[in-house]
């Protein structure tokens, strides 16, 4: 039997013949209920594979609530993408993260002899839910992004190619990997998407959707052609958050835990 689930209703479905349960179902718009809270110390994800999306153009999506800002320096990171375990922690194809006690983004791009890098004006706020993206447009050594907070364009930036390689790009969310860990994310991060195109700004203003985030994988107003997925708080596996779409997982560095708390 497939029971009614309100609690005045009474008209059970009889199962007939043998339908079993399975774990495939369809997502929808914002089913997920919880995000990863990240310490600040020690937390991160990393892919345990390399990543397509990065070898020209691509947007990452994601939802961060900051808890606190360092006093000055570098400040936590959102997300990476570079070589994970590199010779120098100067070596990433891209690098967004807060700058200091500003809670302005900062994206940099290159390595320690090519390297480029610039602040939003628009600074985050602490404790508040706040949807960043970055979208690369991948065309060539003065590499073009476009960066968005809550639906708007921040700024734009010209990065820098790296010098080198090739290398092998890997994703980290909430940390920087390259060489040491290091500049760990101090609260929480949720519904981490990926393309490899760039994104329209009438795509980010759709996910973004005033506030009330649209749902990557059932979009409105944004082609569904998403590479990959984390759905972060709800969606774990012994230290894994699995990805929706592809194949390309990461794996828990410390202790990150779910938590009931999303925008």
């Amino acid at each position: 039997t497939m029971p009614d689930q309100i609690s005045s209703g009474s008209v059970d479905l009889t199962l007939y013949n043998s339908p079993t349960v399975s774990t495939n179902v369809a997502p929808t718009a914002w089913s997920n209920r919880w995000s990863t809270l990240y310490d600040g110390t020690d937390d991160g994800f990393a892919s345990a594979s390399a990543v397509t999306f990065a070898n020209s153009a691509y947007t990452v999506s994601m939802w961060v609530k900051p808890a606190s800002f360092p006093s000055s320096g570098d400040g936590p990171t959102l997300f990476v993408i570079g070589p994970t375990g590199g010779s120098s922690y100067n070596v990433h194809r891209t690098q967004v993260y807060l700058n200091g006690n500003q809670g302005k983004i900062r994206v940099r791009e290159g390595d320690g002899a090519n390297r480029s890098s610039k602040n939003s004006t628009t600074s985050l706020s602490l404790n508040t839910w706040h949807h960043v993206c970055a979208a690369s447009a991948g065309d060539g050594s003065t590499d073009s992004y476009k960066v968005y907070v809550d639906g708007s364009e921040a700024f734009s930036f010209t990065g820098r190619a790296v010098s080198g390689g090739p290398y092998t790009w890997k994703f980290h969310v909430g940390f920087h990997d390259m060489a040491t860990p290091r500049l760990f994310f101090d609260g929480n991060i949720t519904e981490v998407t990926c393309w490899d195109r760039q994104l329209s700004s009438t795509e980010v203003s759709n996910l973004y959707n005033s506030g009330n985030p649209t749902d990557p994988m059932d979009t409105t107003g944004v082609t569904s052609d998403a590479v990959a997925y984390y759905r972060m708080g709800d969606r774990w596996n012994k230290g894994t958050v699995p990805d929706q779409i592809g194949s390309v997982d990461l794996t828990m560095t410390s202790a990150p835990v779910p938590e009931e708390d999303v925008p």
